[in-house]
């Protein structure tokens, strides 16, 4: 079975599972590995800022780049994909 990207955020981050809800939210659209865009990257990077403390929406992000590096051999991304650090200026 496919390990999805709520698995691999909580097997990596047992205590984030917000994240998913926050991309949700900001998104309006599935935390998978297909909803992962340009687009939705920025858009969840600027709900973070405008909702979240500054440092708590940077722990946010690094979280899921960090996933999305891990999984990066079994997931293709788009192509040109702004590294989700930049969104917020880490």
């Amino acid at each position: 079975m496919k390990e999805t990207l709520y698995d691999a955020l909580y097997n990596k981050y047992p205590q984030n599972g917000l994240i998913g809800v926050k991309w949700e939210e900001a998104t309006n659209t599935d935390f998978e590995w297909e909803s992962i865009s340009k687009v939705n990257l920025a858009r969840f990077g600027d709900y973070l800022c405008d909702n979240l403390a500054r440092s708590s929406a940077r722990q946010y992000c690094a979280k899921l780049k960090a996933v999305m590096e891990l999984h990066s051999d079994m997931h293709e991304y788009p192509s040109g994909l702004v590294p989700i650090s930049w969104i917020i200026w880490l």
